[in-house]
C-alpha cells in the first residue's frame, strides 16, 4: 500500500494554540448556526422563515449598503434550503412587497424598505400581521406572592 500524503494541518493545529481556538470558534459557529436553522424550520411559519433569511444574507453581506440585500442562490435553492416550495417562496416574496416592506429590484437584489417591520416578521411575531401591521411587544410580569 502506498503511503499516503501527510496533512500540516492537524499538526500545526496542535501545535498551535491560536490555529487550535481558530479551528473551534468556526466549528462551534457553524454548528450554532445549523441549530438555529433547524429550529427555525421546524418553528417558523413561510414568511418568518423568508424575513430571517433575508436578514441571514444581510449579516453575511460585505460592505456598507445594508438596505439592499443580495439573494446568493436562486429561488428553488432557497425554498428547499427553507424547506418550503418554490412558489410559497414567490408568494412570501410579493406579500412582503405588496406591504411595502421591501421592494425586489431583480431575482437576485432585494431593498429594505421597513427594517424594523421585517425584523418582527422574523422573530415571529404574527399579531396583526395579516394587516400589515406588528404592534410593540406586551410583556406581563408576574410575582410570587409571599
Amino acid at each position: 500500500m502506498p503511503d499516503q500524503p501527510k496533512s500540516e494541518f492537524p499538526d500545526s493545529r496542535l501545535r498551535n494554540p491560536r490555529a487550535r481556538t481558530v479551528a473551534w470558534k468556526g466549528l462551534s459557529g457553524q454548528a450554532y448556526r445549523a441549530l438555529s436553522h433547524a429550529s427555525d424550520l421546524a418553528k417558523k411559519q413561510a414568511l418568518e422563515k423568508l424575513a430571517s433569511f433575508v436578514f441571514e444574507c444581510r449579516r453575511r453581506q460585505k460592505g456598507l449598503d445594508r438596505k439592499h440585500v443580495e439573494i446568493p442562490i436562486r429561488r428553488r435553492d432557497l425554498a428547499e434550503y427553507l424547506g418550503m416550495q418554490p412558489e410559497t417562496v414567490s408568494r412570501c416574496f410579493r406579500d412582503l412587497e405588496e406591504r411595502a416592506i421591501i421592494k425586489v429590484s431583480d431575482l437576485s437584489v432585494i431593498r429594505i424598505l421597513e427594517l424594523p417591520a421585517l425584523r418582527r416578521i422574523a422573530n415571529g411575531d404574527r399579531v396583526l400581521q395579516a394587516l400589515g401591521q406588528v404592534p410593540d411587544p406586551v410583556f406581563k410580569i408576574v410575582t410570587k406572592g409571599a
